[in-house]
């Protein structure tokens, strides 16, 4: 299938893969991965062991990969919104269609709609600098 957010192209199988752990975690904790994902677009720098502690359950041993496998589908997905410039419907419709529960996808669209316009004033900047 062709998407919006991947340019009117496939999605990467790597993106498809992420859409699993993306899925296990509550949408509260994703939306806080979310929200560091974001702030890492427009300022440059991640917080990797908040983003550890959001997506490790209390009882289990924090997993490194698991954890950059969702930070790199919500990037994906923040990043690809704006370059594209798909509206947010379409961003929750397509996350959906991929796999992402309903309130996981808008767990990531909540925080990229605040951001919306200093996410594209960045990429902007970033691409005719």
């Amino acid at each position: 299938m062709k998407f919006r957010l991947a340019g009117g192209l496939e999605v990467p199988t790597w993106v498809l893969h992420a859409i699993q752990p993306m899925s296990e975690i509550s949408s509260v904790r994703l939306k806080l991965v979310a929200k560091g994902v974001l702030e890492e677009l427009l300022h440059g720098s991640l917080d990797m062991e908040r983003a550890l502690r959001f997506t490790t359950p209390k009882d289990a041993a924090a997993d490194v990969a698991k954890t950059e496998t969702i930070v790199a589908g919500v990037r994906y997905f923040v990043a690809s919104a704006v370059k594209y410039a798909v509206d947010d419907d379409t961003i929750r419709v397509e996350m959906e269609q991929l796999g992402l529960p309903r309130e996981n996808a808008s767990a990531i669209l909540r925080p990229y709609r605040d951001r919306k316009g200093a996410l594209r004033a960045k990429f902007a900047a970033d691409t005719f600098a």
